[in-house]
Parts: structure tokens; C-alpha cells; sequence
């Protein structure tokens, strides 16, 4: 049973404290972070404010009073890996850095608690989760269970991130101030990346791997580290953001070959459309075709809703029109009546599919789930190189303009909508008043278009529920703010 969030004496003392002690932080490095401390301290207010709202949203909005979504799962599974602390504290360091053979009787009832711990490792979802929960667990020491508690580490983490994204970028931006607010307040960056969400983490990451490459030729040993630690993080918290990020930083390599320096954005196009067709034909393990109509599929099913479970050899999933259909229980399904479904086998991507006769097996429960309001039908791929190529332009609208006020969701959808239309409106303000760009300026504005384009298409084309696709391209969103301001011409008046 979910806990109401708590708001008490005791968690507002808390929630004040650790701001209080941000804050002193913060501002403590205002010369390094080349903000001054006025800025500093609103930019963490407002990171502060969003954090809050982050929790009452998911908490009045979504949850009935209760906190609700993946932030509740990340809070509630990070609880129980906190308790194992207390009783097991050996056990817990393993699970926590993820070394040594866990005692088997001890991380069975354990995982009995969890919600997604145990599905984390499974190549179905589009992320690992289990971070995120290591986190948790680790302000839960301090939170008294208090999701505002942890909703505000979680924008401590990502506000440095900005800072970081901030330092690395201002020499190229002209309206600075301008440049730090947008980057604290823009909406979908400000609500999820200030909450307790995998987003928090990715604008970390990002700034730390940006912070590395940016300034990797004044000491290229620490660096590289940076990199490479900010390279890992994106690839073990949004692989499909830190592998665009990685592999466009290529771009660079370019612009140290003289002819490359001169016709950089023709040689760039070249070698990635050369790379796309050589994904598109390449081995399973790294076929583009393969994992898109996969993790497309995969997310059809979720937005879809539906029972599902596993047995000895597959993963079956079934219409959740068929609720029926099947016996619930808390770890187990049995089916009470045959119905049609699909299954796939282990080590295989592609569904078939079957009708699976009512019996007393019981099967391992995956997860059963209604529908999701926000689901729309998109172009499916189905293993086709031509479907994906014909569906960019509908991969590319989803992702950076949906969802239209008709479309199905909630009433944020209006929000995240003219959210979208303010972002491409200023892009368009920036296009009018671009200013002259050097060389440096225009290879780090392609590296930064190049990869809010391509993150864009690979949530276009794979997430087809407008709620998840808003949440995802926070990433998107905040490569184009950065492209913007390198772009934008000072005002006319200068501040």
C-alpha cells in the first residue's frame, strides 16, 4: 500500500536545512561556476520550487494524495534496499556498488519488497532503474521517508549539472544571463529534471561529460576522466541520449583535418548517413532496425496495456481487454479461459502469435497494466529499413511538437504542448537573429543540432504514448536550448 508523501514538522525542518546547506555550497563556488551569487541562489531557488511542485503534481494531480509513477517506485524500492542497510549492512554495501555474491536467502526477501528492482535488468525496459533506487536508498539515511526530502537532492544533482553545462558553454553564448535562466526554468527541463527522476541524473551526466569534452585540451588526463565518467553515466542511466552524445563528438575529430575544417557539415552528413545505412544492415547485437521495432514494440505493449508474464522459455503478452481472462495474484497469473496473445522466445526479438489454453500453471507475473491515456497508434516498423526511413517525419513531430491540444492525455498536455511551440518559436527567433559564427562556434552548434536530431527521432519512433514522449525528450529539449543561445545574436541593447 502506497504511503501518503509526508509533510511534517519534522521533513520541513529537514527540506530547510539541506537547502540552507545548498545553498551555502553554491554560492561558496559562485567564482569557479562564473555566476554571480544573486544568480546562483535564484537559480537554486527556483530548481528548489520545481522539486516541490514535482511532488505535489505526482502526488494530488496523479496520485490521489498518494505519491505516485515511476518516482514512487524509485522512492519505495530504495526504501526497502535501506532497511536491508540496517539489518544486513555487508549485504547492502554489495548491492550497492554492485560487487561480490549476495547471500541468496537474504536478496530473495528482498527483492519479494521491490517493485522494479528486479525488472531493471531486463532488456525490455528502455532504461535501467536500478541507479536511480541506489540513490534512494542512500537519502533515505536522512529523509524520514519524506519524498519532498528527496525530490530536492535530486535537483541539488541536477542543478550542478547545469551549472556545469553552463560553464562549459557560456564563452559561446552572448545573452549569458538569459542563457543560466532559461537552462534553470524552461519548463520540461526545470519540472524533471528537479524531481526524483532518471532526468535529474541525465543533466548531470550531460554536464559532466560536456565539462570534459569542452575543455579536454588544457589537461586532456583529467579530462578524459571526466569523459569518461560522465560518458558512463549517460550510458547506464539514457543510453539512447549518451550514445547519440558520444558518437556525434566525432564531429570534432573533423575539425582538425583542414579540407574536413572547410566542408565539415557535408562530410559530417556523408558519415552519418553512411552510418545509418550501415546500422540498418548490420548484425543483430547492433542493428538499428532491430532494436528500434524491439523497444517500439515493447513500448506498444506498455501503452497499450496488458497482462504480462513469463514462462519457462518465453515472454507472453496478452490485451488487457482479457483482464478476465486470467487469475491475479501477487507474483503469479493463471489463465482461467484460453485467449490470443503473442509470445517471444529468450534470445529472440520477434512476437508470435498464439492462444494459450486455460490451466492450473501458474506463470511468473511481469507486469499487469491498463492502458495509458496518453497512447496514440504510431507507423509501426516491423523489421523494415523502409519503414523506418518513411517514418521520420512522423518520428520528428511527435518528439518535438506533440502532443496537439486533441490528442489523448491529460490536462498537462496543454502545458507540454506550449511548451513545445515557445521552443520552436525562439529556434526561429534565433534563425532570424543568428549572428556570424567562427569555426569552433559552428562545429560545437552542428554537434549539439546533430544530436537533439537524432535523440529526437530514436523517442519518435520508438515511444508511442504522449505522456513518456514529453518526459523523454527533456534531453532534446535542453541540447536545443544550448544550440539557440550559441546562435542568438547580443540584443540590441546590451546587459
Amino acid at each position: 500500500m502506497k504511503k501518503k508523501a509526508k509533510l511534517n514538522l519534522l521533513s520541513i525542518f529537514i527540506f530547510i536545512i539541506l537547502l540552507l546547506l545548498g545553498s551555502y555550497a553554491f554560492s561558496r563556488g559562485s567564482n569557479w561556476f562564473k555566476l554571480s551569487k544573486k544568480n546562483i541562489l535564484i537559480g537554486l531557488g527556483l530548481k528548489s520550487s520545481f522539486s516541490v511542485i514535482f511532488v505535489l503534481i505526482f502526488t494530488y494531480f496523479y496520485g490521489n494524495g498518494h505519491l505516485s509513477g515511476d518516482a514512487h517506485e524509485f522512492f519505495k524500492d530504495g526504501a526497502v534496499l535501506n532497511q536491508l542497510a540496517k539489518s544486513h549492512p555487508g549485504e547492502y554495501l554489495k548491492l550497492l556498488f554492485g560487487f561480490g555474491e549476495l547471500d541468496p536467502n537474504i536478496f530473495h526477501d528482498l527483492l519479494e519488497q521491490t517493485n522494479i528492482w528486479t525488472t531493471s535488468n531486463n532488456g525490455d525496459l528502455i532504461n535501467d532503474n536500478r541507479l536511480i533506487i541506489r540513490i534512494n536508498s542512500l537519502i533515505h539515511f536522512f529523509s524520514f521517508n519524506s519524498p519532498y526530502v528527496h525530490a530536492l537532492c535530486f535537483s541539488f544533482i541536477s542543478y550542478f549539472g547545469l551549472i556545469l553545462i553552463y560553464k562549459s558553454i557560456s564563452h559561446l553564448v552572448l545573452r549569458k544571463e538569459l542563457f543560466f535562466y532559461t537552462l534553470v526554468a524552461f519548463p520540461s527541463v526545470a519540472f524533471w529534471g528537479s524531481g526524483i527522476s532518471k532526468e535529474a541524473i541525465l543533466v548531470l551526466a550531460s554536464g559532466v561529460f560536456l565539462f570534459g569534452l569542452f575543455n579536454w585540451k588544457k589537461k586532456p588526463i583529467p579530462y578524459s576522466l571526466l569523459i569518461l565518467i560522465g560518458g558512463l553515466l549517460l550510458g547506464w542511466n539514457k543510453p539512447y541520449v549518451g550514445l547519440v552524445l558520444m558518437a556525434t563528438s566525432l564531429i570534432f575529430i573533423l575539425h582538425k583535418i583542414d579540407y574536413a575544417r572547410k566542408n565539415g557539415v557535408l562530410i559530417f552528413g556523408i558519415l552519418s548517413i553512411g552510418g545509418f545505412v550501415f546500422l540498418c544492415n548490420a548484425p543483430s547485437e547492433i542493428n538499428l532496425v532491430e532494436k528500434i521495432s524491439y523497444k517500439q514494440k515493447d513500448l506498444i505493449n506498455v501503452g497499450r496495456g496488458g497482462i504480462f508474464f513469463v514462462t519457462d522459455s518465453s515472454f507472453c503478452a496478452f490485451d488487457f481487454k482479457y483482464f478476465q481472462n486470467f487469475r491475479i495474484g501477487t507474483d503469479s497469473i493463471n489463465v482461467i479461459k484460453e485467449t490470443p496473445g503473442e509470445y517471444k522466445l529468450f534470445g529472440q526479438s520477434e512476437f508470435y502469435t498464439f492462444e494459450i489454453p486455460s490451466g492450473d500453471k501458474a506463470y511468473e507475473k511481469y507486469l499487469v497494466q491498463p492502458p495509458s491515456n496518453s497512447y496514440f497508434e504510431q507507423k509501426r516498423i516491423d523489421y523494415s529499413s523502409l519503414n523506418l526511413i518513411t517514418s521520420i517525419p512522423s518520428a520528428l513531430s511527435s518528439a518535438l511538437i506533440r502532443p496537439f491540444p486533441w490528442d489523448n492525455g491529460s490536462a498537462l498536455k496543454h502545458l507540454a504542448f506550449m511548451s513545445n511551440l515557445i521552443l520552436i518559436g525562439v529556434f526561429i527567433l534565433a534563425l532570424i537573429e543568428r549572428r556570424r559564427l567562427g569555426i569552433e562556434e559552428k562545429y560545437k552548434l552542428f554537434y549539439f543540432l546533430y544530436s537533439a536530431l537524432f535523440v529526437a527521432l530514436i523517442i519518435g519512433w520508438t515511444v508511442p504514448i504522449h505522456g513518456a514522449v514529453v518526459r523523454y525528450k527533456m534531453g532534446v529539449d535542453l541540447l536545443l536550448i544550448i544550440s539557440i543561445f550559441i546562435l542568438w545574436k547580443r540584443p540590441s541593447k546590451a546587459s
